[in-house]
């Protein structure tokens, strides 16, 4: 079983337990004006705010996300089981927003507290049940982000890892719920794409899709009719 960890799920992880914050020259400035704040906060509508905590890196500064511990943890986070299912969940409803499609049933991965659990312990439950590995091409899971060493707000992959685990819907129509989510290789995620049932009997690997129909039958036993048209 895959263990939680806080400091990849409270995004300050990299500060905990040692002396970064120490490491470097700090300052603190207005987020509009760029002035440099005397303590740490600044007065907005009222309010006590926190200014942009700045570091003075190689002779110049620079915001927290280009601390190269910063981009490190980032890095050991993002290429993690825990990195890999939050990227999932907030993942799920930008794919949805995209699509402009009108998908059945609710998101049960939807929480405003502790929003990680639920997808976290899906993944558990199905690691128990197939092994760490897609239950689909029987492939071992990989977690490795492929992005620029320079963070700059945006990750850019410069090619998919067909084994890296992906949060996959068996049927499209269908939101992400616990019933519709398995976890495969994302390599088999986009191979399948859009394809029906049939097409897939087609063009694709027949031990592959024996798997798949074969779980499509077990978590959908009563859409059995209209599996073929998905």
């Amino acid at each position: 079983m895959i263990q939680s960890s806080s400091t990849l799920k409270d995004g300050k992880g990299w500060r905990s337990g040692n002396k970064i914050a120490k490491s470097y020259k700090t300052r603190y400035v207005h987020p509009k004006t760029g002035a440099v704040l005397k303590k740490s906060t600044y007065i907005k509508n009222g309010k006590k705010t926190r200014g942009i905590l700045m570091y003075f890196i190689n002779n110049k500064w620079a915001k927290e996300e280009d601390v190269p511990e910063r981009r490190e943890w980032r890095r050991k986070r993002d290429s993690s089981v825990e990195g890999f299912l939050l990227y999932f969940k907030g993942t799920m409803a930008e794919k949805e927003r995209q699509r402009g499609k009108f998908l059945i049933g609710d998101n049960e991965f939807e929480q405003k507290k502790n929003y990680y659990d639920k997808i976290h312990a899906h993944f558990n439950e199905q690691v128990e049940r197939y092994g760490y590995r897609c239950p689909i091409t029987d492939v071992e899971f990989t977690t490795i982000r492929n992005h620029h060493t320079h963070y700059d707000g945006i990750r850019r992959e410069k090619k998919t890892i067909t084994t890296n685990i992906s949060a996959d819907r068996l049927l499209n129509h269908i939101h992400y719920t616990k019933q519709n989510v398995l976890f495969t290789s994302s390599g088999w995620n986009l191979v399948r794409g859009e394809l029906s049932l049939s097409d897939m009997r087609f063009y694709l690997n027949k031990n592959h899709v024996e798997r798949y129909e074969e779980i499509l039958r077990e978590r959908f036993p009563d859409q059995r009719y209209k599996n073929d048209e998905r």
